[in-house]
């Protein structure tokens, strides 16, 4: 599944790489704008709509899966956003990322440990990035970073340490998101939308 080598650069096949954070980067919003259900573009050999997102006005989320043949649907949960500068974050816990997306915690993962990701909605699409892992982890071996890295094999796993206004501060500086992947969803238009 593609798209779950996009969300956490996690592959059956590949080594896995990702960030997850001790706290939230602001105090919890909901942006209306995300209202509303989402499919995600496939690349060129992927059809789109393999996640489908629903996004209700008060940030709730339900999350369809289809994969091999089958659809699944991950637990309801919750996605925070704020705005921070010139970006827009946001976030879901990390616990509820991991079931809902068969990603194997390891053992730097915390109970309430979150992912978060930058995002913006343009003519319909969302695009999501995610933290640029490599970098990251090269700032806290510098210790130039308050965060805890794990290599083993292939896979790196970085924790980055702090309470909201320290998290609040690594995203304002910049430089923090990849570029590449990025997470793409297109907004299904009201009078198409399926009922959940």
């Amino acid at each position: 599944m593609k798209f779950v080598v996009a969300l956490a650069l996690c592959g059956a096949l590949a080594a896995c790489q990702r960030t997850v954070f001790e706290s939230a980067p602001a105090a919890a919003d909901c942006d209306a704008a995300l209202a509303g259900q989402w499919l995600s573009q496939g690349d060129a050999d992927e059809v789109d709509g393999e996640v489908t997102l629903h996004i209700d006005a008060s940030c709730n989320l339900r999350t369809l899966i289809r994969e091999k043949g089958s659809e699944r649907h991950a637990r309801p949960t919750h996605v925070r956003t704020a705005r921070l500068g010139k970006q827009s974050v946001l976030w879901v816990d990390a616990d509820w990322l991991h079931q809902a997306f068969d990603i194997e915690p390891g053992p730097l993962d915390e109970p309430g440990d979150l992912y978060v990701y930058s995002y913006r909605i343009n003519d319909g699409s969302l695009r999501l990035r995610g933290p640029d892992h490599q970098r990251l982890a090269r700032a806290a071996i510098a210790r130039r970073l308050e965060a805890d890295v794990l290599q083993r094999g292939g896979d790196l796993t970085v924790r980055v340490r702090g309470d909201t206004d320290a998290i609040a501060r690594i995203v304002r500086r910049g430089k923090l998101w990849q570029r590449e992947p990025e997470l793409r969803f297109i907004r299904v238009p009201d009078e198409l939308v399926e009922k959940p």
